[in-house]
């Protein structure tokens, strides 16, 4: 998430995303990633961040995009972490043969069973 303020206008300014930055605001916020995140993901952008389960300061850059599904958000997180049977809710699946097969499994029973554990 290191982006310029020329990227960060094109890809979350206003009317292309829910964060809606600024110019004003991406200029302060360029190649910081923290603040990146937090703005776009996190308690910054309301919305997203209760989309994405994001309830605490510092979740935006937490749960960030990571793995080859690019997973982002704490429901997301627990949620593979539920599909992978593990307690941990910041492993993410990376082998590219098993991601077809992991959306299989969550968009299946077995992924609403966990999103129900999950509630």
């Amino acid at each position: 998430m290191n982006y310029s303020a020329e990227r960060l206008m094109q890809i979350f300014g206003v009317g292309r995303h829910s964060a809606a930055v600024t110019p004003a605001e991406a200029e302060r916020l360029a190649h910081d990633e923290r603040a990146i995140a937090e703005r776009v993901y996190g308690l910054g952008n309301p919305r997203k961040a209760l989309e994405l389960g994001n309830k605490e300061q510092g979740d935006g850059f937490r749960y960030r995009g990571c793995g080859l599904m690019q997973t982002t958000g704490r429901f997301n997180f627990r949620l593979m972490g539920c599909a992978g049977s593990i307690s941990s809710t910041t492993r993410i699946w990376s082998s590219r043969r098993s991601t077809r097969s992991n959306r299989r499994w969550l968009n299946g029973p077995q992924g609403t069973q966990c999103l129900r554990r999950q509630q």
